[in-house]
């Protein structure tokens, strides 16, 4: 097992960090950009990996000196100009990126830069937003199935960077949306009349 820690890299589908339904996982989507600090950091844990795996599964599990992209395929990583597992294109905001999901079987400890827990719903907490995120990276080989895990360990939320429209509609809030139409004035109703007390 390798700990990688991906410093200032962008999470989307967070609302499965909060809640999973049951049998399900707490999960996210870790977006890396190909220059970063953290890319370095990842790939170095994969490489770790793939030599755990060789050593515990075999060379026919994972072979010596694999290909960039056999790495890839084991670990589950999209890349930009890629495709995605059912053979479609990967989606555009990948690119200049890899990317890959994450999952626990229990809660994953969410915390802002002052070391406080994040809850769901928090506003700062949305598809794109940065943060740093602690990943397990392991081999596995399951059914002559052997592949690299990616296992969420913790997550710090920045609140920064652009939303992401993932298509699954978690990338506005509906106070973002309707920012201009809220009403703050403390007993009106609907039609902004003073309501009756």
């Amino acid at each position: 097992m390798a700990v990688a820690k991906l410093v200032n890299v962008r999470i989307i589908y967070t609302r499965m960090l909060f809640s999973a339904k049951d049998g399900e996982k707490y999960l996210c989507t870790v977006l890396i950009e190909k220059d970063s600090q953290a890319y370095q950091a990842f790939m170095a844990a994969l490489k770790e990996a793939w030599a755990v795996g060789r050593q515990r599964h075999g060379a026919k599990a994972f072979c010596e000196n694999p290909t960039l992209a056999q790495v890839f395929n084991r670990a589950y990583i999209k890349t930009d100009g890629g495709l995605d597992g059912k053979g479609n294109p990967v989606p555009e905001y990948y690119a200049g990126c890899i990317g890959f999901t994450a999952n626990s079987r229990s809660p994953v400890p969410v915390i802002d830069v002052t070391g406080a827990p994040v809850l769901e719903g928090d506003s700062r907490v949305y598809e794109g937003v940065r943060a740093h995120v602690s990943v397990d990276v392991s081999p596995v080989c399951k059914e002559n199935n052997p592949c690299i895990g990616r296992y969420l360990r913790a997550v710090m939320v920045l609140g920064d960077g652009d939303r992401i429209d993932t298509g699954s509609g978690g990338a506005v809030s509906a106070q973002d949306e309707f920012s201009d139409l809220i009403q703050h004035g403390a007993g009106t109703d609907a039609f902004g009349e003073v309501a009756p007390f």
